[in-house]
């Protein structure tokens, strides 16, 4: 009877293992194809630049809310990227309790080697790119097309042009959000890693004819009924 617990217990933790590391898979599948439907707000907010010629909103107004998506965009790519790296971990973790120091040649050469914290994957990496630089193109396109040709300068505060400081002004707010969210993200993954470093190197078995308590595996059917 207590061999019989035991094989129903090991088939539901090697069940709901599998689920779960089948489950996070889906989920970065999906989720990296999901992020880049973003983008498409970029195409809404340079929409606003054809409205500035019909004089529906004006130039300054129109670059100061593409700087605001660009940075949106950017620090979308941060919490991306956090999200991606904790389940990256946690499937690590998954793989540890199958996988074999031998598989780390043969099958997978990166379950135990986790990401570093912060890294960002290629996918996400060129979408905050893109994010970064149309902020640029857009801000340079203001800077001399709009700034420079009129400036002059003047002591007297009632000549300013306060209108034109709402770009710089979305690009200062725009810096400091995306510099805590990526600091905060940094923190919560170091954290997690801390407090979930998965099973050590030293604890998994070199390979299949190693001591088979020490990495789960397809456990035997337990019976239906028990006596």
């Amino acid at each position: 009877m207590c061999s019989n617990h035991e094989d129903l217990r090991e088939k539901r933790r090697f069940d709901f293992l599998m689920g779960m590391y089948s489950e996070l898979w889906g989920n970065v599948n999906r989720h990296l194809t999901v992020i880049w439907q973003s983008v498409g707000v970029l195409g809404a907010g340079l929409a606003l630049f054809a409205l500035t010629e019909k004089n529906v909103v004006g130039v300054d107004f129109a670059t100061g809310a593409m700087i605001v998506i660009c940075f949106w965009l950017m620090a979308n790519a941060y919490v991306a990227s956090e999200w991606f790296n904790r389940n990256q971990a946690i499937i690590s973790n998954v793989e540890r309790q199958f996988l074999y120091l031998q598989d780390e040649k043969e099958i997978n050469p990166f379950f135990l080697k986790p990401r570093d914290a912060g890294k960002m994957e290629s996918h996400i990496r060129v979408q905050w790119l893109l994010g970064a630089a149309l902020a640029i193109a857009v801000l340079v396109r203001h800077l001399f097309v709009e700034v420079v040709p009129t400036f002059r300068f003047s002591l007297n505060i009632d000549d300013l042009d306060w209108n034109k400081t709402v770009p710089y002004l979305a690009l200062l707010g725009g810096v400091v959000a995306v510099w805590k969210i990526r600091s905060d993200g940094l923190a919560a993954e170091r954290k997690f890693r801390d407090d979930c470093p998965g099973k050590d190197r030293q604890n998994i078995p070199a390979s299949g004819t190693a001591a088979s308590g020490d990495a789960p595996t397809a456990p035997k059917t337990a019976p239906d009924k028990m006596d």
